[in-house]
């Protein structure tokens, strides 16, 4: 039934909106609004639009690895309202570990736009305990990114490196320690200060 009205585009958007909080509320129990949802994402209203990406936030299921991938697409896409990208950038986060493999085909999908990389790095960055395998995979793509980008999949790399120091987890310190032995030539003042770096003796 409320999935039906959060459907109807020509009807009041206070419907919509209200509609969308309360889908977010029930959890990961309202699933099957997920693909409408999406939909709300692009809505005229920013109203709804904001309360559709953070009932997806609250909804969505870590096990559906194709379902998180159209979330962040839908996520990604928001380029509008700041309280929206905001809110778009929360809900990806508090999906969490889920989003790493969507996040970095994300950020290394040739048609990818710059803002879409951005958005998907600020989540990576966010994310706590991040995998030596994200660290590896980004530092793939270095290249292949704008300055600004580069500049927040070094801040990911650093996150790893500092995390791992701390932890002890010794089996990630050979790739960390060649990722940052690689970018020790670069100029950017910005790529050069990382406290992760400082750690990887």
């Amino acid at each position: 039934y409320l999935i039906q009205h959060l459907q109807k585009a020509d009807g009041p958007w206070q419907v919509r909106e209200a509609i969308a909080v309360a889908l977010g509320s029930v959890g990961p129990a309202a699933s099957e609004a997920v693909p409408v949802l999406i939909s709300e994402t692009a809505d005229r209203y920013p109203a709804v639009r904001l309360q559709a990406v953070l009932a997806l936030g609250l909804i969505a299921s870590a096990g559906d690895s194709a379902q998180l991938g159209r979330i962040l697409d839908a996520l990604a896409n928001r380029s509008d309202d700041r309280t929206v990208v905001d809110a778009a950038k929360a809900s990806a986060i508090r999906i969490g570990s889920a989003m790493e493999p969507a996040l970095l085909s994300t950020v290394s999908r040739p048609d990818s736009t710059e803002s879409r990389r951005a958005f998907a790095l600020d989540v990576l960055g966010a994310l706590p305990g991040v995998s030596s395998y994200v660290a590896k995979e980004l530092g793939k793509v270095l290249d292949t990114l704008s300055p600004d980008n580069r500049v927040r999949a070094v801040n990911v790399i650093a996150g790893v490196a500092l995390r791992s120091a701390e932890i002890g987890r010794i089996q990630d310190l050979p790739l960390l320690r060649e990722l940052r032995d690689r970018l020790a030539g670069t100029s950017d003042a910005k790529i050069q200060d990382k406290s992760g770096w400082v750690r990887l003796t």
